[in-house]
């Protein structure tokens, strides 16, 4: 989630701006767009809460220091 609290205040310095293996960074209303754009609806966006993550990917993000704001979920289904 490019509009969480930690990449607004790290910027540059956010620990998921990872090129070249992340070349584009979308925020709920970015990526609603995009899929919207491609002929999908969107059902559902929401953030991703702990307990929701699974457990080894919950752990790699403490490894690595980052908050699970950062990631969202996003639910749409193709309408043509």
């Amino acid at each position: 989630n490019h509009d969480s609290v930690r990449a607004r205040l790290k910027g540059k310095d956010w620990a998921l701006v990872r090129p070249p293996k992340h070349l584009f960074y979308f925020t709920p209303r970015t990526l609603t767009s995009l899929v919207e754009q491609e002929g999908f609806a969107v059902v559902k966006a929401w953030p991703e809460l702990p307990g929701k993550i699974p457990s080894p990917i919950r752990s790699v993000l403490g490894r690595a220091s980052l908050d699970t704001a950062d990631i969202f979920g996003l639910l749409a289904v193709r309408t043509r």
